[in-house]
């Protein structure tokens, strides 16, 4: 997915999950992500942001963590997850979720991430509430695709059906 792609589509998942903002309806066109890409030992450490929105807003808010796990890999969870709302648990799930997505789509993490990501964040499936949210997750971002402009909600949807969108 491109990385102008991957952005709007972010910017639909935090509207749609974490928006606290009263009347705020969103603009599509011209969203942009001012956000910032720490590496610790040439590892990624954090990545923060927030969106930009065509007016000057500053919307959404975030900053997630991560650590080196046993085989290596850049790891987080729900705990390491900063955000500017208070979003009910699958909110947040589904937030933490499209921020990971989108640092795989970019190439900040390995496709492999994904699933040991929900792997982490659920404790192997022991914690059923955030396991419900993971399995809702996919629905969530269906539905956040449709809430993008018709021609970029068919790409999303498109790459969401059949998978990479690198080309996209």
């Amino acid at each position: 997915m491109n990385k102008e792609l991957a952005t709007t589509f972010l910017f639909a998942k935090l509207c749609r999950s974490i928006n606290t903002i009263p009347n705020f309806k969103p603009c599509f066109d011209n969203v942009q992500l001012v956000s910032n890409v720490t590496k610790l030992d040439g590892k990624l450490s954090m990545f923060n942001g927030a969106f930009r929105t065509p007016n000057g807003w500053l919307v959404f808010p975030f900053t997630i963590t991560f650590s080196t796990g046993t085989q290596g890999d850049q790891v987080s969870g729900l705990w390491q997850l900063a955000l500017a709302s208070a979003a009910r648990r699958n909110e947040r799930v589904w937030a933490f979720l499209s921020i990971i997505d989108y640092l795989i789509d970019t190439g900040l993490l390995p496709k492999r991430s994904r699933e040991d990501h929900k792997e982490r964040i659920s404790k192997g499936g022991s914690k059923p509430d955030i396991e419900y949210a993971i399995t809702k997750y996919d629905d969530f971002c269906e539905r956040a695709a449709k809430d993008l402009p018709y021609d970029t909600s068919e790409v999303v949807l498109a790459h969401l059906k059949y998978g990479d969108m690198a080309a996209a």
